[in-house]
């Protein structure tokens, strides 16, 4: 088997009427707290040690982009940009469930002060060879942010 940390692509060769030697499984962990992220690698630990007779298991955790916990602040800002955006004649802003979200670089700074991500450009098949995104909707959304930069600095 061969894995380049590069791509994220495994290879390998083999008959499949047979059960591997060794197998190497990434995923990607999503959570909301570190209380969450902390617990599933807990659970995920103790099923690891639960091996079968003549298996052996391992796994390991490396953190990427923290959870973003929901907060009061940044409902606060998410208000903000509904009433703008009501104000501009674009619709509200409504908050999306945030166990079905992806991560947000916005994440890192999260935990220091209220943040708000996914105000950009709606769009479908994301992190896909088929992502598509509505590219009409930017001068809408440029033009919301930045009267909504004006009205944060008054």
């Amino acid at each position: 088997m061969h894995y380049d940390e590069k791509t994220a692509k495994a290879e390998t060769i083999g008959k499949t009427n047979i059960v591997a030697g060794t197998a190497l499984v990434k995923g990607d962990l999503r959570f909301l707290t570190e209380t969450q992220k902390e617990n599933a690698r807990t659970k995920m630990r103790e099923i690891v040690e639960k091996s079968l007779p003549l298996t052996k298991a391992t796994i390991s955790f490396t953190d990427g982009i923290p959870g973003m916990e929901p907060s009061a602040a940044n409902d606060e800002l998410r208000k903000q940009v509904d009433q703008l955006s009501k104000d501009m004649g674009l619709g509200p802003v409504s908050a999306f469930d945030p166990g079905a979200r992806g991560a947000g670089d916005v994440s890192f700074v999260a935990q220091y002060m209220p943040c708000l991500d996914g105000l950009g450009a709606s769009g479908k098949g994301a992190h896909s060879i088929e992502e598509t995104m509505n590219t009409k909707e930017f001068p809408l959304l440029i033009q919301r942010a930045a009267l909504y930069i004006y009205r944060l600095t008054r």
